[in-house]
């Protein structure tokens, strides 16, 4: 497999998001994720959580490392097209169908790669561009703020990430990422008169060679 390959949209969206999780953990949050129904805490992971998840709470201490989280945060593929947004409430746990967006959420999403310039000579070697989403949805306007200072400093211009091989399944390095640029935008999404939810979009360019 070619290194541009291996720069795939999966590997790069998985190293950034678990990048974003660990800033979120560092600030006080946990961290669920859909696609792998696992919550992380910063004491570890607990698997197939919408079927564990009543005995978890049972048990005192796990309970009480939840109520004095921030908040859950999930991670999801995508924003449904119509989306309901719901709450999660730390004191039952539970997990809603994918038609909900769980507020607060996060879904990154990368665009196809982008050949922007040679590298070396007589190789197949190129400087190469995608661009990075990331769309969350929170609760306050205050938590709004929160999560625009997170991910301003996350993809501060010129920050280096390691992209690695979740597609091998072995979380091999595949090489370095830059933030080339990013800006930030904010919304309020409103169901009727009502705010529901508060938008965080960041848009980024993302270099690096293959």
């Amino acid at each position: 497999m070619s290194l541009a390959e291996e720069f795939s949209g999966p590997n790069i969206v998985n190293s950034l998001a678990l990048a974003v999780a660990d800033r979120l953990m560092s600030g006080g949050y946990v961290v669920y994720w859909y696609r792998r129904d696992a919550l992380q805490t910063m004491s570890g992971w607990y698997y197939q959580y919408s079927q564990s998840y009543p005995s978890l709470l049972a048990n005192a201490g796990f309970l009480g490392m939840l109520t004095a989280a921030k908040g859950v945060v999930t991670f999801t593929d995508h924003v449904p097209a119509a989306p309901r947004f719901v709450t999660r409430h730390i004191s039952d746990g539970s997990v809603p169908s994918s038609d909900a967006v769980m507020v607060p959420a996060v879904a990154l999403r990368v665009s196809a790669q982008a050949v922007t310039g040679s590298y070396e000579m007589g190789t197949r070697v190129k400087w190469r561009m995608r661009e990075l989403e990331a769309d969350c949805f929170v609760r306050t306007p205050e938590e709004q703020e929160r999560f625009k200072d997170l991910l301003a400093v996350t993809f501060d211009d010129d920050t280096v990430f390691t992209v690695l091989d979740h597609d091998a399944g072995t979380a091999a390095e595949v090489g370095p990422l830059r933030v080339a640029e990013k800006t930030i935008r904010e919304d309020v999404v409103r169901d009727g008169a009502e705010a529901t939810s508060y938008e965080v979009l960041l848009n980024a360019a993302l270099e690096y060679v293959a």
